[in-house]
Formats: structure tokens, C-alpha cells, sequence
């Protein structure tokens, strides 16, 4: 396994409420995207490994978790327009 540029390592409070999230699937469908997102990148699984187990892009992986870093757990899960500072390709 390659290590990631902007590696995600949940706090117990964190892990907590987005495995609420995804168990509980009372809020948007992204947002439980993203909270699976988040707890499988925590967990080590590699971006490639995420894609194939969510149906979701590399992309989509690289963009929720780099939120994560720079913005934080709120925003991280936020429905926003993607912003150009947060292209991974950067």
C-alpha cells in the first residue's frame, strides 16, 4: 500500500457519529457516501480498494478525504460545489 498525501485518522467522536450515519441512514445518500468514505480510508484500505467496494471514483476518494484534512469533519460531509483549491490533480 502506497501512503496517502493526506492521510485521515478519526478521533473516537469522529468515528462514532459517522458510524451512526451510516447505520442509522437518515441523512442524504452522499452524505453516507462519504462517511463510508471516511471510515474506509481511517480503516487503511487504499483509495483503488474504496472505489471497487463503494462504486465511487478515485476521485470522488481523494476530494472527500482532502476536505477531511483541510476543512474538517462537517464540511467533509457537506454537499458543496468543488472548489478548484481541492482539485487532487494539484
Amino acid at each position: 500500500m502506497h501512503p496517502q498525501k493526506h492521510e485521515v485518522h478519526l478521533s473516537k467522536p469522529e468515528r462514532k457519529k459517522l458510524l451512526a450515519i451510516v447505520s442509522k441512514g437518515r441523512n442524504k445518500a452522499v452524505v453516507i457516501q462519504r462517511a463510508h468514505i471516511l471510515l474506509k480510508v481511517d480503516e487503511g484500505k487504499t483509495d483503488s480498494e474504496i472505489s471497487a467496494t463503494l462504486y465511487v471514483s478515485e476521485q470522488t476518494i481523494r476530494r472527500t478525504r482532502l476536505r477531511y484534512v483541510l476543512e474538517g469533519l462537517p464540511i467533509a460531509l457537506e454537499d458543496q460545489p468543488h472548489s478548484p483549491e481541492l482539485d487532487p490533480k494539484l
